[in-house]
């Protein structure tokens, strides 16, 4: 053995009576008591009638000296508790003498019991090397005094060594047992906190996702409207806006549903809601793997996911078509958003499928909306207008009236998820009314494209930039996509633990590719 052995203490746990308490019952401990009182009251009506003729002294000696081995037992069994070892060496004495008192009284039974006690309480509290010393002067004692056969002697001293260590071996697995249950409850108590944490962030991310994101987009209608009514602009053009405003109310009101429905853990029908959003994206679902329900807060993740790649997908690839595959596998689901190059310039607005039927549109650079800003009111000969606009999330631009040849010119700021603004500048100058615009043929040949007015590629000074005073046409505008980007995407896997990855395609093909990852 080592030597750290025989001079280490036992576990705190082992010797505090918590571990005890949690491992018995009160009623074993109130039996565990009134046995101890039976075999003291047992010990001394032995000793009594060993000793009939013993003296009034003898017997008040006897009992004086029973009541110290008492105190400095239980006076040992608390400074062992502190690891006290300066402390617990001379109770342990204190026990010896007053065993070797209670001999000198003849008091033999008194004696031998404290001896032998003294010995098994040593072996199991003290460290092994003062433990064994202070049992071998015990034992030893009781082997001397003892008048029975020597063999049966040896034999009880061997049992009392025995029981002894398997009591010493019993209290280092109570306080096993305790560290365990502490350890337990730690980990629970950490585990509700992340949970709680969790959960808040979910809710958080929701908000965002549903109502900062639908709200910014009605603030953007109104606030046009507001600057129509004040440039006096035409009263359909205004009924347009606020009907917009109406329909993202709406779009809001069911997502706020759909976030509802998530957070109460219903089961979502993730198939066809990928299904809607590709059909109003003009392309097409690929569905692998027989479909089936999953959990509310999965298929809020799936669809998220989808809104915020194709939302990249307008922002950075402008004219690219995505594609979406949806694989149900038998130990998780997969979700995959590719898209080839961009073939539309910057500044083009472009729409195909469902949506260039209902006239909306796509500024490359923007903030992945339908549509962004507000339009300059026409006032006298010409459609001039001056204005500068901020926009955070959905975006609010002003405007200011015209002379008639006027000049538009427009600044805008992005807060981002973060808290990082992300600036740029675009100009553009419009004389004569609306000259440059209208609807012109895509290169892609996927649907009908509307250039804006004196924006072109040269003007856009970062692709994430938003515009900050457009000219736009169609009267739809919607937040689609929770804004968050790929960290955001990332993000919303992780906590499902799942896993998020994009860059470009392994294959080879040109494009970007999104790929998700959650456990079915």
């Amino acid at each position: 053995m080592r030597k750290d052995v025989w001079s280490a203490w036992p576990s705190r746990e082992a010797l505090s009576r918590e571990s005890r308490r949690r491992v018995e019952s009160e009623a074993r401990t109130a039996a565990t008591r009134g046995v101890r009182v039976t075999l003291l009251g047992f010990l001394l009506w032995v000793s009594h009638q060993l000793n009939p003729d013993a003296g009034p002294a003898r017997v008040i000696g006897g009992l004086v000296l029973l009541g110290l081995a008492i105190v400095a037992l239980r006076r040992f069994f608390r400074v062992t508790r502190e690891q006290h070892l300066g402390a617990a060496v001379p109770c342990m004495a204190a026990l010896l003498l007053a065993g070797a008192g209670a001999y000198g009284l003849d008091w033999h039974l008194v004696s031998s019991v404290v001896w032998c006690l003294s010995a098994i309480v040593a072996l199991e509290r003290l460290p092994l090397g003062w433990g064994g010393a202070a049992a071998f002067l015990g034992l030893g004692a009781y082997f001397l005094t003892d008048q029975d056969n020597w063999i049966a002697t040896l034999v009880t001293c061997g049992g009392l060594v025995l029981a002894g260590l398997v009591m010493r071996l019993d209290a280092e697995a109570r306080g096993a047992a305790h560290r365990l249950l502490i350890e337990e409850r730690s980990s629970q108590a950490a585990r509700a906190e992340s949970a709680a944490l969790a959960e808040r962030a979910r809710i958080a991310r929701e908000i965002h996702d549903v109502l900062a994101h639908s709200l910014s987009a009605q603030l953007v209608h109104l606030e046009a409207a507001r600057i129509q009514l004040e440039q006096g602009a035409d009263r359909q053009q205004v009924l347009e806006r606020v009907v917009a405003a109406r329909g993202m109310a709406r779009e809001g009101l069911e997502e706020t549903r759909q976030a509802l429905s998530a957070l109460r853990g219903d089961m979502a029908p993730v198939a066809e809601a990928l299904a809607e959003l590709a059909a109003r994206e003009g392309t097409v679902l690929r569905v692998e793997g027989e479909a089936r329900p999953v959990a509310a807060e999965a298929g809020q993740t799936l669809r998220r996911v989808a809104q915020e790649a194709l939302t990249n997908v307008r922002k950075h690839a402008p004219g690219a078509r995505p594609r979406l595959r949806l694989v149900y596998g038998p130990e998780a689901i997969e979700l995959e958003v590719r898209n080839g190059p961009g073939r539309q310039p910057w500044g083009e607005r472009v729409v195909w499928g469902e949506r260039a039927e209902r006239g909306e549109g796509f500024v490359g650079g923007g903030h992945g909306q339908r549509g962004s800003g507000a339009e300059a009111g026409e006032r006298g000969g010409g459609a001039g207008a001056a204005g500068r606009g901020e926009r955070r999330g959905g975006g609010a631009e002003e405007g200011e009236r015209g002379d008639g040849s006027g000049e538009a010119a427009g600044r805008g700021e992005r807060a981002g998820r973060f808290g990082e603004p992300e600036h740029g500048e675009e100009a553009a100058r419009a004389e004569g009314g609306t000259d440059g615009a209208g609807p012109v043929e895509s290169e892609s040949g996927r649907g009908p494209v509307e250039r804006e007015p004196g924006v072109g590629p040269e003007d856009a000074v970062d692709r994430g930039a938003a515009v900050g005073a457009e000219a736009i046409s169609g009267p739809d505008l919607a937040a689609s996509g929770s804004g968050y980007g790929v960290r955001g995407m990332r993000e919303r896997a992780e906590l499902l633990g799942g896993t998020l990855s994009a860059g470009p395609p392994e294959d080879g093909e040109e494009g970007f590719v999104v790929r998700l990852r959650v456990p079915a």
